[in-house]
C-alpha cells in the first residue's frame, strides 16, 4: 500500500519529466534544423580571401525550389535551389580590395560571411612541416 501511495505521489513529477524530455529531444532539435536551412559550402567562412579578377563562385544549400539571393559590393546575383536544395552563383570578378561583406538572403533567412578580401590566393606547398603535397592533386 505504501508503495501505491508513494507511486501516485510521484506521477505528476513524472509527467513534467517526460514532457521535458520531449521537448528536449524533438522540439528543440526541429527548431534549430529551421535556423540552418541556409547555408554557405564549408570551403566558405569570415575572414577568408578570394581570387581576383577572377568571377567569384559561391554554393551552398537552402530549402529545395527556393530562390537564393547573393549580395556583394553592389552585385546581385540570384539562383534558384536544385530538388537537393544546393545552389550555386557566380559574382563577377573585383579587383583587389576589401574588406567587403557577402549577403545570402534566401526567404526570411539571412546569412552573413564578413571581413572578405579579394586579392591574390596562394597555395603553397614543400615546407618540411608541411604536410599536403601539391602533385598529388589537380588545379
Amino acid at each position: 500500500m505504501k508503495q501505491l501511495l508513494f507511486l501516485q505521489k510521484q506521477i505528476p513529477s513524472l509527467r513534467g519529466g517526460i514532457c521535458f524530455l520531449f521537448f528536449m529531444l524533438v522540439l528543440i532539435p526541429l527548431h534549430a534544423q529551421e535556423k540552418q536551412d541556409l547555408q554557405f559550402g564549408n570551403l566558405f567562412q569570415d575572414h577568408m580571401v578570394l581570387q581576383r579578377t577572377k568571377p567569384i563562385n559561391i554554393w551552398g544549400s537552402a530549402l529545395p525550389g527556393r530562390k537564393v539571393r547573393v549580395s556583394m559590393n553592389g552585385n546581385d546575383v540570384s539562383a534558384k535551389t536544385n530538388s537537393q536544395g544546393q545552389w550555386q552563383v557566380a559574382l563577377p570578378p573585383l579587383k583587389e580590395k576589401g574588406p567587403y561583406t557577402i549577403s545570402v538572403v534566401s526567404g526570411t533567412d539571412r546569412r552573413d560571411l564578413k571581413d572578405v578580401l579579394v586579392g591574390d590566393v596562394w597555395i603553397a606547398s614543400g615546407q618540411s612541416n608541411m604536410e599536403w603535397l601539391s602533385e598529388k592533386h589537380q588545379f
